[in-house]
């Protein structure tokens, strides 16, 4: 066999379709996370990192338990620790204890950590604006209505899973329960 045979097949597919929708919505997303990473490090929050986002959208305003995060996230509780840990060292959010549950700790926002939620927040709303600008309002909201329609589709068929299992059409849940 020639190993300097042309592979003409797999750089076919590995070009794939032009026109497919991952290509209109993954520069879409780019720019809007770009847009607000430049945005928090004007305003002297550079050192938060893409995927601490996971722990400012899923918080809640009165606080969050570790297990709340990592699950409304879909990801181990390990990992939101770790990210949890790296924001409370960066003065993001602090833990105080549960007025439920003694034995429990809160997850919420600090003033920093809500100034940089501010901050996000005011280039998310400049880059929907400009959006706003392309589209007109009515289109804009039409396009909102349908995404949130598709990711309702899917969130619910998959709400148990984790990001990875929903990625790769797997469940470890079967794996761990010793079945596949």
């Amino acid at each position: 066999m020639n190993s300097q045979a042309p592979r003409t097949k797999s750089r076919r597919l590995a070009q794939g379709r032009s026109n497919h929708i991952g290509r209109d919505f993954i520069p879409l997303a780019d720019l809007l996370h770009a847009r607000v990473f430049a945005e928090l490090a004007q305003a002297g929050f550079d050192d938060i990192r893409f995927g601490h986002q996971v722990v400012f959208i899923n918080i809640e305003d009165e606080g969050s338990t570790l297990t709340e995060l990592a699950a409304r996230a879909k990801i181990s509780k390990q990992a939101m620790h770790e990210l949890v840990n790296d924001l409370e060292a960066r003065g993001y959010v602090e833990r105080i204890p549960s007025p439920v549950d003694g034995r429990s700790k809160l997850i919420r926002t600090t003033d920093r950590g809500e100034r940089s939620i501010e901050t996000a927040w005011k280039a998310i709303e400049q880059v929907e604006s400009e959006w706003m600008q392309v589209l007109g309002a009515g289109n804009l909201e039409k396009l909102r209505s349908q995404l949130r329609k598709i990711n309702e589709q899917y969130t619910a068929a998959t709400n148990d899973l984790s990001a990875h299992d929903r990625a790769f059409g797997v469940d470890s849940r079967k794996r761990k329960n010793g079945t596949r």
